[in-house]
């Protein structure tokens, strides 16, 4: 960090500060964790608003499964219930890392799969295949929010489980 005092000249101070602030642009670590990024991310082919809507089911699902947790110690989702979750472990970054992980890797592959179908020419009816694909995605992730919302005791999403359920049979099966 730049140490600043009232002696420092103006013209240093900036010198300075652009030193610092250029090492920090130039440190490895960002500049391969920028690479790997922009790379992944123009695999999967992003920004795409479907990309988008199914990062934002994986949010929800992981926030119900959190209420999840915090229904199934202390028998109800309130605030200060959560807090203690966090206290005691029953929420850490262990339980994030797990499920999280094991879910972008597989994710990761079969978005990219479904961009490539859908930007290579050789593939007849690319377009179809991705949005299948997009398709299978965003059930999975709408029957994972519906199985926490039931494990959460609320009964009455049996039936849209059940849809979920039948959707995705469908779609696997034909």
């Amino acid at each position: 960090m730049i140490d600043v005092t009232s002696n420092d000249n103006i013209f240093e101070l900036l010198i300075s500060g652009f030193k610092h602030y250029m090492q920090l642009f130039f440190n490895k670590t960002i500049l391969i964790l920028g690479t790997v990024f922009g790379v992944l991310l123009t695999a999967i082919g992003y920004p795409k608003g479907v990309l988008a809507f199914i990062v934002t089911l994986v949010v929800i699902d992981t926030v119900i499964k959190f209420c999840v947790i915090v229904f199934e110690n202390y028998g109800k989702i309130t605030f200060i219930n959560f807090i203690k979750a966090c206290f005691t472990n029953k929420i850490s970054s262990k339980i994030l890392k797990k499920g999280l992980g094991v879910k972008a890797f597989f994710y990761l592959i079969f978005l990219y799969g479904a961009h490539q179908a859908s930007i290579l020419p050789e593939i007849i009816s690319g377009e179809y295949i991705s949005n299948v694909m997009y398709t299978i995605l965003s059930i999975i992730e709408f029957k994972s929010i519906t199985e926490n919302i039931i494990d959460c005791g609320y009964k009455g999403f049996e039936s849209i489980l059940r849809f979920f359920q039948n959707k995705e049979n469908e779609i696997i099966n034909k």
